[in-house]
């Protein structure tokens, strides 16, 4: 129909779309969101809606997987905010990144609780066996937020494809990596500069 246009189409599932790369380009990927008009506006509108708790990082997470469809499919740039549907796609994306991530933290958490409560309750007598639980949860929490960082953009890919428990299935991912590890290491350090960027954008 005539207005067709200006109805906003739901997203395309991304098992559909077919695979036309094969490596990164890292400067490609850092200079395509600023090729597309009005770049910053749709910037903005997402920097706003990350001030609802919660709900606004299911709406980054909705348009991070947009863009996911959009480079699968060979384009470039990004879309605008579209503000249900990004919503809806990002809750699914949100559970499954909050599932692999916050839940294999859970026991460090708990143990962390349980040595500063003997601190704070327990007296002197109490110090040592306090310390003995807090230090080692202290490095195995260290430890673990690497190995999260290290795997973020598997976890994050695998949930824009809809999936849940890829922690549960860690052989996808391990063949996935294996078979392109120079484009996961230039992922991680394209996340990086782009986590930098994005400090610099909230400072500003």
């Amino acid at each position: 129909p005539p207005a067709a246009e200006l109805i906003p189409a739901e997203p395309v599932e991304a098992q559909s779309l077919p695979t036309r790369r094969t490596s990164i380009d890292l400067a490609e990927a850092l200079s395509s969101p600023f090729q597309t008009s009005g770049w910053w506006k749709i910037c903005a509108q997402l920097g706003l809606s990350l001030l609802i708790p919660i709900a606004g990082f299911c709406i980054l997470f909705g348009w991070q997987a947009r863009i996911f469809d959009r480079v699968r499919a060979g384009m470039g740039g990004i879309p605008d905010v579209a503000w249900g549907i990004d919503l809806r796609r990002g809750v699914k994306i949100f559970g499954s990144v909050l599932l692999n991530t916050a839940v294999p933290l859970l026991p460090i958490y708990v143990a962390l609780l349980f040595g500063m409560a003997l601190m704070e309750f327990g007296g002197e007598d109490l110090l040592i066996p306090a310390l003995v639980i807090m230090l080692p949860s202290y490095v195995l929490l260290l430890a673990a937020a690497l190995m999260m960082n290290a795997v973020f953009p598997e976890l994050e890919r695998r949930a824009f494809l809809g999936e849940w428990l890829t922690l549960l299935r860690p052989l996808p991912s391990i063949r996935a990596v294996r078979a392109a590890p120079t484009s996961y290491l230039l992922t991680l350090i394209g996340l990086f500069i782009g986590n930098f960027m994005g400090g610099l954008g909230v400072l500003a």
